[in-house]
């Protein structure tokens, strides 16, 4: 009975997953053809394609949730993650980023190596899916009020996650247009630095005048778990901070999830930072790329320029940092 519960469970899974990927690029055709032609496909095929992959979907979000087709909609799922997973690493191993519409063009974003790593934890459910239908022609001992109600809750969960992912990519759409349109980059000299609250890797929150409290310069450094440049950067930000420590505050802020971010400051002895959603913090500081860095006076205001890339930032820290007067009285 437990096996037929696995089993039962998992080609829900599968059926949710497929059917979103399904509705997704259904309810934005233009869509799914800009991110076709993005990946590549010759522009007579992209109109095709755009409806073949979703039916092909369709087919198999329904036909793995029959006992006589679950067989074949298994293996065609599989097949079709084979296929993207290819694409996606012969993409990356080129330097190309393509949106990824996987879920419809709303919830896209750039390709990365964790879409390949996704695919393989959606395999896991597609192989038991395949298996359980070798094993037995239907789900035995699942009663019909069970299978109902993980029907009812895979329906739901596929829906809360297709609108999360659809959120997030507004949201990041949004702080892009922000960025281009706020003119020219960084807030100018002596204009009040906006304050934040930000949760930090180590647990708690960070605020910028928690940062001013010493007394001193902050330096807010932006940074990106997926940056390259930021990965150079991240080896001398321990060295920085000690060397400068007692003339200015360093205060490094990632972007993304928590825990990436958390993985890559331990990784590379950062210690604890803070972490903004997207970008609604650089936004603020007029800040476009990562890793740049801003520096704030110690009464609360814009010391200098944004300064780009790691060569601006350690010039930044090493001539500019400290050498602006503290507030009296």
């Amino acid at each position: 009975m437990l096996m037929g519960y696995v089993d039962w469970v998992a080609r829900l899974a599968v059926a949710a997953v497929f059917g979103l990927a399904m509705w997704g690029k259904v309810v934005d055709l233009a869509g799914t053809r800009r991110s076709l032609a993005e990946f590549g496909v010759p522009g007579r095929w992209v109109r095709p394609a755009a409806f073949a992959l979703p039916a092909a979907e369709a087919a198999v979000a329904l036909g793995v949730l029959l006992a006589w087709s679950a067989g074949w909609a298994a293996g065609v799922a599989g097949f079709l993650l084979l296929v993207f997973s290819a694409v996606v690493g012969g993409l990356l191993s080129r330097g190309r980023r393509p949106r990824c519409a996987c879920f419809g063009a709303a919830a896209g974003t750039p390709i990365s190596a964790w879409v390949v790593a996704r695919n393989a934890v959606i395999a896991v459910p597609v192989g038991i899916a395949l298996w359980g239908s070798w094993t037995r022609e239907a789900v035995p001992g699942v009663p019909v009020d069970h299978a109902v109600g993980l029907a009812a809750l895979a329906v739901v969960a596929a829906t809360l996650v297709w609108q999360g992912a659809v959120v997030r990519s507004l949201r990041l759409q949004l702080d892009e247009k922000v960025r281009r349109e706020l003119g020219p980059e960084g807030l100018p000299v002596d204009a009040v630095a906006p304050e934040f609250d930000l949760p930090a890797t180590g647990g708690g929150r960070g605020t910028l005048d928690g940062a001013l409290a010493a007394g001193l310069p902050v330096a807010v450094v932006f940074v990106h778990p997926g940056c390259r440049p930021c990965e150079d950067l991240a080896g001398e930000l321990p060295r920085w901070r000690q060397r400068r420590a007692g003339a200015v505050t360093m205060l490094v802020i990632g972007s993304g999830a928590v825990d990436a971010n958390a993985a890559w400051a331990a990784k590379h002895g950062v210690g604890d930072i803070l972490v903004q959603d997207g970008n609604e913090i650089a936004a603020r500081y007029r800040v476009r790329g990562a890793p740049s860095a801003v520096l704030v006076t110690a009464d609360g205001r814009i010391g200098a320029p944004v300064a780009g890339g790691p060569l601006a930032i350690r010039d930044l820290l090493a001539t500019r940092a400290g050498a602006r007067s503290r507030p009296t009285g």
